[in-house]
């Protein structure tokens, strides 16, 4: 038993020992405005959200953590403004680094629930790097190319299943496809 308990120990120590915690954000904004029928109806959509992350290094490469993220939505055919919050478990690994530079693939659980709005999706999103210090890295989330798998629940409608996988240039200009932040590691 103390064998056992001693192995247990020094591997948790090996761990955590190259284990470096960081904490950071990013951010995304979208705003769209579409007519229909010749200008006679129209749409404008405005999207905040900031994501706040804590997590650690477990390897050079793998990094595991969470984001807070806090939004708000409104919407012109609903009338109405919605605030909503999401708790983001990931995984992040790097597959390759050249000098500064990174690209990373990040798998998340993302549940989001409003009033009327149940979503819940595994996604998997690559993100670019660049170390500007041994502390400090910038980042970008490529959310418009992704694999996505999802359950998607609307009161007024029903419910969607849904599967995503590649590139949508619909809305590659809205920062909500692309988050910008960083992280300071300590």
């Amino acid at each position: 038993m103390k064998k056992i308990i001693v192995f247990v120990s020094l591997f948790v120590a090996g761990i955590t020992a190259n284990a470096q915690f960081y904490m950071g954000g990013s951010a995304g904004l979208e705003v769209i405005s579409t007519s229909y029928d010749n200008g006679s109806e129209s749409l404008f959509v405005f999207q905040m959200e900031v994501y706040p992350e804590l997590g650690y290094f477990v390897t050079e490469r793998l990094s595991v953590g969470s984001e807070v993220g806090f939004g708000i939505v409104s919407n012109s055919n609903l009338n109405k403004t919605e605030l909503n919050l999401r708790f983001i478990p990931y995984v992040r690994y790097s597959f390759f680094q050249a000098g500064k530079f990174q690209v990373l693939a990040k798998g998340s659980l993302n549940p989001e629930f409003r009033e009327k709005y149940t979503y819940f999706g595994i996604h998997i999103d690559p993100i670019l790097a660049y170390n500007v210090s041994e502390r400090v890295m910038l980042q970008t989330n490529l959310k418009f190319l992704t694999f996505r798998t999802y359950y998607e629940a609307n009161k007024d409608r029903d419910s969607t299943v849904g599967f995503k996988l590649g590139a949508n240039a619909d809305h590659l200009a809205t920062f909500s496809s692309l988050t910008f932040g960083f992280i300071y590691k300590f």
